[in-house]
């Protein structure tokens, strides 16, 4: 009977399978942000950078927590084009510096278990906003100084993504993600109370995709 008991003893303590693990993992990726809409006529691509919590609920579904930072500054070019289509006398030369730091949860769907696992997403976030807009318009009539002003926001939105997984030796994976957020800032930040122009410069819906690379551990 010691025997046996020692033997079931021994079997519990050191018996669980090798491969249990926590169904949790963390990652950091990082990318490019493409303005899309009237936000692109007044930024040029940015960069983005994020850190995610998941939690696998299934071996299909991934519930995740994310956090991170998107950059943007001006696009005069861009600015001076839509102020001639408009008919406008001015060129623009701005300083635009536009931050927005993303928290949101979202849920990940895989649809197969391959050697790289595509999967499709959405999220719910509150996004914080911060804009520093200065410079100058410049006409017949002389400059129009654009007087330096930060102007800090928050709004929430939801995200559409698709990506897949590359699997690495050891729990570590490669995750590429494509990911959609619309905006709506219905106080139109964007030099809409200081610029001396009778087309509106400002964007209502901050449309813009962001393209990632990054790193997941599997815990």
């Amino acid at each position: 009977m010691k025997t046996v008991a020692s033997f079931l003893l021994l079997s519990v303590l050191f018996g669980q399978p090798a491969e249990a693990r926590l169904p949790l993992s963390i990652a950091a990726s990082g990318g490019i942000a493409f303005p899309i809409s009237d936000f692109a006529n007044l930024v040029k691509t940015g960069y983005s950078a994020q850190g995610t919590i998941s939690f696998n609920a299934t071996e299909m579904i991934e519930l995740y927590l994310s956090a991170g930072g998107t950059f943007w500054r001006e696009d005069n070019d861009a600015v001076n084009r839509v102020l001639s289509q408009s008919g406008e006398q001015s060129s623009a030369d701005l300083d635009i510096r536009f931050t927005l730091i993303p928290v949101e949860i979202g849920a990940k769907f895989y649809y197969g278990l391959l050697a790289a696992q595509p999967y499709i997403g959405f999220s719910f976030g509150l996004y914080f906003l911060e804009l520093d807009v200065g410079g100058a318009f410049t006409d017949t009539a002389g400059t129009a100084v654009v007087p330096t002003e930060r102007q800090s926001f928050s709004k929430t939105a939801l995200g559409l993504e698709a990506g897949f997984l590359v699997p690495l030796p050891g729990q570590f994976s490669i995750d590429i993600n494509g990911k959609y957020r619309a905006i709506e800032d219905t106080d139109a930040r964007f030099l809409g109370k200081t610029a001396p122009l009778s087309t509106p410069l400002n964007a209502r819906r901050i449309r813009f995709i962001t393209v990632k690379a990054g790193l997941k551990y599997s815990f």
